[in-house]
């Protein structure tokens, strides 16, 4: 089964270079070009993983990261920035947001699909740790 990757930025072009790359190595990508169609996209169908560009017009990356933390919860899709404005203040900022990774355009392809591996293992490493919590808490007469 192929993964889902949800590609959000501006730049067609951009999202049309990702697009190519990831099906060229396995993936399923979706396309959206801005923040509002990322955040419709994955009501629908939530991806393994959104790479998302983070200075975009109307809702930006950083609001996508925070909004699908808080709407997904533990089944929250490994977020990757994807910026060209990589300096440590933008890096902290995408962290607290929400993203697992952040990454500098331009980047090597596979640089980004190596930031995107790890990210699903972190997602998936948080994920078995939220379902030991609700276990803990089933078997204690809590939940």
């Amino acid at each position: 089964m192929k993964k889902i990757i949800l590609l959000v930025d501006d730049d067609s072009a951009m999202v049309d270079l990702l697009e190519t790359l990831f099906l060229q190595n396995g993936w399923l990508p979706q396309r959206a070009t801005s923040g509002e169609d990322a955040l419709a996209s994955v009501a629908l169908a939530v991806p393994q993983a959104v790479i998302c560009d983070l200075n975009m017009p109307g809702i930006s990356g950083f609001d996508v990261a925070a909004s699908l933390r808080q709407s997904c919860g533990a089944q929250c899709p490994a977020l990757i920035a994807f910026t060209a404005c990589p300096d440590r203040d933008v890096s902290l900022h995408a962290m607290n947001a929400g993203f697992d990774a952040v990454v500098a355009k331009p980047v090597e392809f596979d640089r980004l699909l190596s930031a995107v591996l790890g990210s699903l293992k972190v997602n998936r490493a948080r994920h078995r740790k939220s379902v030991a919590d609700v276990h803990a808490l089933a078997a204690s007469g809590i939940a």
